[in-house]
């Protein structure tokens, strides 16, 4: 299915981005984070659901350095422009406990430290971003986005804990080892056939997915900067 740009005219947010050197990344992590599908296992169809709705989503940046586990709440991604600062709803230099219809539950508007309980308050995306613990992640909310295409942080293929969903006496008279679902590069050309993969890279960055023509398998293409990326 193709992603339909927004097509947003202002780049006042990708030019912040770009003066850090960073990406601004939708994860498919845990289940809270992605757009209004709060109860499926599976990752693809969590980004396929941000992706549609473009709905208030938690993100975080993604500079040289950065790696999964540890600045990310998962391996797959989306690459995100918030076009103006006025779609981005709030910042948090950390893990701010968004929920899909805004923080904790509450307005868009508001949004409070996971760590010490006080509200955020005058933290703009420039402070999110330089204020972020090196092995952290930061936590800025954005709707209305346009995406940039599909990152994946790690080789293929990728692994995904798949919940049970199973009441809890089931799981206690029942215990089953936890399961996994592989996605492979294959997996992701077929549900977003039109849409540019890129692969992260701690140490080099942003490279274009290609296909090794001898092997069939994915490798790192060319390198492409967050200016290359965001246009500015």
């Amino acid at each position: 299915m193709k992603i339909e740009p927004i097509l947003n005219t202002s780049k006042d947010a990708a030019r912040v981005l770009v003066s850090n050197d960073a990406l601004l990344v939708h994860c498919a992590g845990w289940k809270k984070q992605c757009g209004t599908t709060i109860h499926v296992n599976d990752p693809i169809e969590r980004l396929r659901d941000a992706i549609d709705h473009r709905c208030n989503v938690a993100c975080s940046t993604l500079q040289i350095g950065d790696q999964y586990p540890g600045n990310l709440t998962g391996p797959l991604a989306i690459i995100v422009d918030p076009g103006s600062v006025a779609n981005i709803t709030n910042c948090c230099h950390r893990d701010a406990g968004t929920m899909p219809n805004g923080c904790k539950g509450r307005t868009p508007g508001w949004c409070e430290d996971t760590k010490t309980g006080q509200p955020i308050v005058g933290m703009n995306l420039d402070d999110a971003i330089r204020n972020r613990l090196q092995q952290d992640y930061n936590e800025i909310c954005v709707h209305s986005f346009d995406v940039m295409g599909l990152l994946v942080c790690g080789p293929f293929p990728i692994r995904y804990p798949i919940e049970d969903s199973r009441s809890e006496e089931d799981r206690y008279f029942d215990p089953q080892p936890p399961s996994e679902m592989e996605i492979y590069a294959a997996d992701l050309m077929t549900h977003f056939p039109e849409t540019q993969i890129y692969l992260w890279d701690s140490t080099s960055g942003l490279h274009a997915l290609e296909v090794d023509v001898a092997s069939g398998n994915a490798i790192a293409g060319s390198n492409i900067s967050p200016s290359d990326l965001y246009g500015v």
